[in-house]
């Protein structure tokens, strides 16, 4: 019965080893031909795919490639930071009015339109009711203002930053906490009883 076992193991094996020299890495991905493709003037590359669920729906992502990667040590949070500001005040949505139009259109913010930060890259999502042309042309109001029409008014800044400290209080967790404690704590130790190594 072992030696059944062994010879199925070595022929899943090899027979997958097969496979895998068949694929060359290098290549890049296929795209989904569904998919459509375009650049604007202005360097925008944008893509479209049509869907049939949701029904009558639009949903819509702006990608923007940049993220903490880009920060400094001084800067580390900003980009993180910003991303929270774009809700806050922009040329064409003033103050809250982004959260007051959306939700008049049937739009949850938080449960539907969300963003996310990572290391290279920031994320707005924006999910729409609907494909009517007042709609869309807010939404890309919206989109244009993220890219050149932030107000970061200085009120809407000191309100935010409190935000900000409490979500990575909460999302650090105790674990975290407690290594930068002990990494500071050490690193203390270490400057009291550092020794000149001529002695």
């Amino acid at each position: 019965m072992k030696i059944i076992q062994v010879i199925i193991f070595c022929w899943v094996v090899l027979g997958s080893m097969g496979v895998y020299a068949q694929i060359n890495y290098q290549s890049p991905i296929p795209e989904n031909p569904k998919v459509e493709e375009n650049t604007l003037s202005n360097g925008l590359t944008y893509y479209l795919q049509e869907n049939a669920k949701p029904e009558n729906q639009v949903q819509v992502r702006m990608i923007i490639r940049a993220g903490s990667i880009l920060e400094t040590e001084e800067q580390r949070g900003f980009a993180h930071f910003l991303e929270h500001m774009v809700f806050n005040g922009s040329k064409h949505f003033p103050d809250n009015s982004l959260i007051d139009y959306l939700q008049s259109i049937g739009v949850e913010f938080g449960a539907d339109v969300n963003a996310y930060t990572g290391y290279d890259e920031t994320v707005y999502m924006l999910p729409l009711p609907n494909a009517k042309k007042e709609t869309l042309d807010s939404a890309f109001l919206f989109l244009g203002d993220i890219l050149s029409g932030l107000t970061l008014s200085t009120e809407a800044i000191d309100n935010e930053r409190n935000i900000i400290l409490e979500e990575w209080r909460t999302t650090i967790g105790l674990n975290q906490r407690l290594k930068d404690r002990c990494i500071l704590f050490c690193i203390k130790i270490r400057v009291i009883y550092t020794v000149d190594p001529l002695v």
